[in-house]
């Protein structure tokens, strides 16, 4: 797996080729636009249906050249991208805060088994 720079996004599949692909953008558009379009591709399967797939799937430069791009203008490209990163620094927000609660509950679980184990709370009328 690979953690990007930016954000919290993590290439959870991996298509191996003899060589890498560069993939430049064209001035003009917004090379984030393009990570969130291939990242999308990935989830929905589209490039697993187009690799040529013996033992490992290979995703040559002939498949990857025609790979369909939907390219809005600057504008919505930069505006799809900010959509994303919000929401996706919503989903980050209430992740932690989570994550913080779990560890809460773990720690008073793990206090109260102790308190339980050395008789520090006597469980015999509990039930």
């Amino acid at each position: 797996m690979v953690e990007l720079l930016f954000g919290k996004m993590i290439i959870e599949e991996c298509y191996i080729q003899n060589s890498v692909h560069k993939v430049t953008m064209l001035d003009g558009n917004n090379p984030h636009y393009f990570l969130y379009l291939f990242f999308l591709y990935g989830q929905m399967g589209y490039f697993d249906s187009i690799v040529s797939r013996v033992s490992i799937a290979h995703l040559t430069r002939e498949k990857l050249k025609e790979v369909f791009c939907l390219i809005p203008s600057i504008g919505e490209q930069k505006h799809i991208v900010k959509l994303i990163e919000l929401e996706s620094a919503k989903i980050d927000s209430a992740v932690s805060i989570i994550e913080k609660e779990l560890l809460l509950l773990q720690e008073y679980r793990t206090a109260l088994i102790s308190e339980i184990v050395t008789g520090k709370i006597d469980v015999r009328e509990a039930t």
